[in-house]
């Protein structure tokens, strides 16, 4: 039960980082 829960908190956590990096992605090209 708690490799379960760690490799959802690290699913979770790439998914943020992820998502802000897609938006530093996505600001660097708009500028």
């Amino acid at each position: 039960m708690g490799e379960d829960d760690n490799l959802d908190k690290l699913k979770w956590e790439y998914t943020a980082s992820l998502s802000e990096y897609m938006e530093l992605l996505k600001t660097g090209i708009l500028k």
